[in-house]
């Protein structure tokens, strides 16, 4: 992968990650006006819950900036999950390099849990075909991508209907060891991750939105193709959310030792526990 031990990664990953931060504070681009999710039955709504806005310094979108939520915290009678991941999965289905999903609030708490502690690591992925970086097509292989996550509130569980309360996001950011190597101040971050707990305590659910960063050559083209952007997200869930069984106790093994013991990390056993059909 070019990038010889996991302390040089990490060093050169976090100088990236603090530049490509600063990089989005500035940019301050326009928001969407949260007319996806707006069409929830209301019949004889009441008044919807005052919704808490982001006050911090976040990158990140927040999630009402992207759906209606005074309109659906007000619908009558209340959306079930299923209805909610059904609005959140059609808004998403209209737009180009985004995923999306709807995590029940016991993983999504399994899975910051492990994020609180290990906060980064890497993954391998296949390269495939639909893919485009520099302008220049892939050459297939085995990549190697370094995640980092990041909290942009206190860590606690929010609930829209308190005003005191703010929203609560978790963003996890996956990076090209290639790009990092190759320019480690302005590498842009392939896909970003970020988990909306606004509708926890309503709907016992954390919103997932995936954003993959688009070609710097302006044509249309991103330098993940979606497969391979849900590849990532699935490898990454295999260290976080590894389950149980011999291979789950192996993966946590991996990530503890990837933070505590550098010097023992094994890429090798990374392919293996990764399973994805790749060996060294």
């Amino acid at each position: 992968m070019g990038v010889t031990g996991v302390d040089e990664l990490r060093e050169r990953a976090r100088r990236e990650l603090e530049a490509e931060r600063i990089r989005r504070r500035a940019e301050n681009p326009t928001l969407e006006t949260g007319n996806g999710i707006d069409h929830a039955p209301q019949g004889n709504s009441p008044p919807a819950p005052a919704v808490k806005t982001r006050k911090d310094s976040s990158p990140i979108k927040s999630l009402d900036t992207i759906i209606n939520l005074p309109k659906l915290l007000s619908s009558s009678p209340p959306l079930t999950q299923a209805q909610l991941g059904a609005l959140w999965t059609a808004y998403h289905a209209r737009k180009e390099g985004v995923l999306c999903a709807v995590v029940p609030l016991e993983m999504y708490s399994q899975l910051i849990e492990t994020a609180r502690r290990y906060s980064q690591f890497v993954v391998p992925l296949p390269r495939g075909v639909k893919s485009v970086e520099d302008g220049k097509e892939p050459e297939g292989g085995t990549e190697m991508f370094f995640i980092e996550w990041a909290l942009h509130h206190c860590p606690t569980v929010p609930n829209p209907k308190v005003d005191e309360v703010e929203p609560t996001d978790h963003d996890s950011a996956f990076h090209s060891s290639a790009g990092i190597q190759a320019s480690p101040v302005v590498c842009r971050p392939h896909l970003a991750l970020t988990f909306h707990t606004d509708l926890a305590s309503t709907h016992g659910v954390a919103l997932l939105r995936g954003e993959i960063t688009p070609a710097q050559s302006g044509d249309g083209r991103w330098l993940l193709g979606q497969e391979e952007a849900q590849a990532l997200v699935v490898a990454m869930q295999k260290f976080y959310l590894p389950g149980t069984g011999e291979a789950a106790k192996d993966r946590e093994e991996l990530l503890k030792c990837f933070h505590e013991r550098p010097e023992e990390f094994k890429w090798e056993r990374l392919l293996e526990l990764s399973d994805i059909g790749i060996k060294l």
